[in-house]
């Protein structure tokens, strides 16, 4: 695959923000204290690692596993809503967790993340200090970073005669039917936010609205809202013209069709980064902790992101990259780029509010597009 999976569109599940609102308001009655009994290996030794679907390399979980004698199972998630909700529900469930820094915040405000042990991670020290000292985690107690990217836009060279610079291609109509958007509703409100020249952490009450609206206007034009491998295979094929695409996904797609293209539109683009996490209440914290740092060896950090074609926070991992890979500017954009693009905010209840209300209104005007036969078709 060589990307992180993102599910299709699904009903919103309202009760599971509605919960995860009152416990962040309420505070838990306080941040749960982490158990004062020694930690417990299984035999054999596993780690229950929770993760996008194919974001890592194969050939990296095998050798962990042959060198260690630690076995991974590999289970996955869809969305950032069924990841926190997972580990709120069970964080005795999960080893490692792969989190972006909105989850990170919250899983933290709940205490449901423990401290990463730095004596058996040493190799945190290759991480480039600028992905350390973030506002999801300041002081790097809880996440070690992962991964880092852009969600860009994807065209295809053969059909868009004139190469699209601006996000506002997504609500043209001469594409209906041929644009896909990703399934994740911050990725949708921040492209929207951009589009409309907002700025993508905006809590201005009217301009949050004006975003909804702009949203709901481009329902009838959007084939399927998916995750970011089903839109890399349907601009493959030709099935999509137009999409928005994690930056990884979008360089594997152009390797594999020419007429593929990818660009970061001159508004700027929603730039995140995934980490490595443990839960609070993990059961195999030494395997754990093992795991995390050999993810962080900069041979093995360097190869995970040849394989994904996604940056690496790693700086001795950069050294090792080819050329090629690194001159590749929508995997590593230029620092005039960087400076015009923006993390998705930290979740608050406005905005969980509006990413709900967004939710349920993409829904409901598919399903009243469907019923009238104008949704998706040319």
């Amino acid at each position: 695959m060589n990307g992180k999976g993102k599910s299709s569109l699904i009903r919103p599940s309202h009760v599971l923000f509605a919960s995860f609102l009152v416990l962040v308001a309420a505070g838990c009655g306080g941040a749960p204290q982490l158990s004062s009994a020694p930690a417990v290996e299984a035999e054999p030794p596993i780690v229950r690692f929770l993760n996008w679907a194919e974001y890592i390399s194969p050939a990296v979980l095998e050798r962990f596993q042959d060198e260690t004698g630690i076995r991974v199972e590999y289970l996955t998630f869809d969305n950032q809503e069924e990841l926190l909700g997972r580990v709120r529900s069970d964080p005795a469930r999960y080893d490692v967790i792969v989190a972006d820094d909105t989850v990170i915040s919250a899983l933290a405000e709940l205490g449901l993340l423990q401290e990463i042990d730095l004596a058996r991670v040493p190799n945190l020290r290759h991480i480039d200090p600028r992905y350390l000292s973030r506002p999801a985690d300041p002081d790097a107690r809880y996440s070690a970073p992962y991964h880092w990217g852009t969600t860009l836009l994807g065209y295809r060279r053969d059909r868009i005669k004139v190469p699209p610079d601006s996000w506002s291609v997504l609500w043209d109509k001469k594409y209906r039917g041929r644009i896909m958007m990703l399934s994740d509703v911050q990725e949708v409100v921040g492209v929207t936010a951009l589009c409309l020249g907002l700025p993508i952490d905006t809590t201005d009450s009217d301009q949050l609205e004006a975003i909804r609206r702009h949203i709901v206007a481009q329902v009838p034009l959007v084939s399927k809202y998916a995750d970011t491998i089903t839109i890399r295979d349907a601009m493959v094929s030709g099935e999509c013209w137009l999409a928005t695409i994690s930056s990884g996904d979008a360089a594997v797609a152009a390797k594999r069709e020419p007429m593929v293209g990818y660009v970061v539109p001159k508004e700027g683009a929603p730039i995140w980064i995934d980490c490595l996490c443990i839960p609070r209440d993990a059961k195999h914290r030494d395997a754990a902790n093992a795991f995390i740092n050999y993810l962080l060896d900069p041979d093995v950090a360097a190869e995970n992101a040849s394989y994904l074609n996604y940056a690496t926070p790693n700086m001795e991992a950069m050294e090792k990259l080819s050329p090629e890979f690194k001159a590749d500017r929508a995997i590593f954009p230029s620092r005039d780029v960087l400076a015009k693009c923006a993390f998705l905010p930290k979740l608050d209840q406005p905005r969980q509010r509006l990413y709900n209300q967004t939710w349920a209104d993409i829904w409901d005007r598919m399903e009243s597009s469907r019923d009238r036969g104008d949704v998706g078709g040319r």
